[in-house]
């Protein structure tokens, strides 16, 4: 991942109990706890989640993603 460097330490994976810090990761927690399924859905988040895929050689779009409606099965 392009982003694989925002969880090391100094080039390494952190040590337990070592502390480590992701502002990039919080503020999308932030976004999701503030716009909850919207927020992933639509959005800045989304339109990531978009660019990874399509550079992935994917196919999805925002409207994919606007347009998903969640189910739960039994």
């Amino acid at each position: 991942s392009e982003n694989g460097s925002e969880l090391l330490i100094g080039g390494k994976a952190p040590k337990e109990g070592e502390i480590m810090k992701n502002p990039f990761l919080a503020s999308t927690f932030r976004e999701l706890g503030q716009n909850g399924k919207k927020g992933f859905y639509s959005g800045r988040i989304a339109q990531e989640i978009v660019n990874v895929i399509s550079k992935l050689k994917g196919v999805l779009n925002l409207e994919d993603l606007e347009g998903h409606q969640s189910t739960f099965d039994n």
